[in-house]
């Protein structure tokens, strides 16, 4: 609150250069607003009604034994049983189902039903939605069993000191059937692209992750 005074500078031994001031930061006082979802783009979309839109394509399709690990469409509903597999690190052998996003600004939603239970150790079970460049560049939004508990992880891997380096944050509380949302934007000066990540458990109500996006 000062508006006027002194500064200086003090060495015990050394040599003093450069003296600059600056104005301080301007802190941010006002919550990032929701993201507005606007109608659905049936071009991008897919109810499982009949079979898997050609539009979809597979990055490591899981077939397994018997077709153990082979998804199924059936009653308005991709049935995918989980592997025993992974993306992050090293790992690299999970499979993905990806398709096209829109140009521009978007929000990506789907109904995800993964019965894990309570109590058991069930490491590291999810399902939910991927943000896809490679195998070490990608957003994962899941619905996911870490030890005994049951969360949605929000998390982001890439290659960091010539590794993969994964990072993640825990959004909010699931249910064993919950709604997840990645809404999109791009950034016009910088061509940036922001994710914001978002939970419901009953598809009306949505909790954002601490009005945080990430940077892909």
């Amino acid at each position: 609150g000062a508006v006027a005074g002194h500064f200086g500078a003090l060495a015990g031994c050394g040599d003093i250069d450069d003296v600059t001031v600056a104005a301080l930061y301007r802190p941010v006082t006002a919550k990032a607003p929701v993201p507005q979802v606007g109608p659905v783009a049936p071009q991008y979309s897919d109810e499982f009604t009949g079979g898997l839109e050609p539009q979809w394509e597979w990055v490591r399709e899981p077939t397994g034994q018997n077709g153990l690990y082979a998804p199924t469409v059936q009653d308005g509903q991709l049935r995918w049983p989980t592997q025993r597999a992974d993306l992050t690190g090293d790992s690299d052998n999970a499979s993905v189902l990806l398709r096209d996003a829109p140009a521009g600004d978007y929000t990506v939603e789907t109904k995800v039903t993964l019965p894990l239970g309570v109590n058991d150790v069930r490491n590291f079970q999810q399902a939910g939605l991927i943000v896809y460049l490679n195998d070490d560049d990608f957003l994962r939004f899941t619905h996911v069993a870490i030890w005994n508990t049951r969360t949605t992880e929000y998390g982001k891997e890439q290659v960091f000191a010539g590794r993969p380096a994964y990072g993640s944050m825990l959004v909010a509380p699931p249910s064993d059937t919950t709604w997840l949302r990645l809404s999109h934007r791009v950034f016009a000066a910088t061509g940036e692209h922001a994710y914001r990540a978002a939970v419901s458990t009953d598809g009306e109500n949505w909790t954002y992750l601490m009005d945080v996006e990430r940077w892909i």
